[in-house]
This record gives structure tokens, C-alpha cells and sequence, in this order.
């Protein structure tokens, strides 16, 4: 499980620290 900070990935989930798959 890879954890990455992004401020794309913190777009579209609500949590930074939270998974957010591409879609």
C-alpha cells in the first residue's frame, strides 16, 4: 500500500492521506 501526498491525489478525495485512485 503506497501512500502518496499529492496535491492532485487530495483533489478528488478529500484526505491527503487517504488513497486516491486515477480515474
Amino acid at each position: 500500500m503506497n501512500v502518496r501526498i499529492d496535491e492532485e491525489h487530495c483533489i478528488g478525495c478529500g484526505s491527503c492521506q487517504e488513497i486516491c485512485p486515477a480515474v
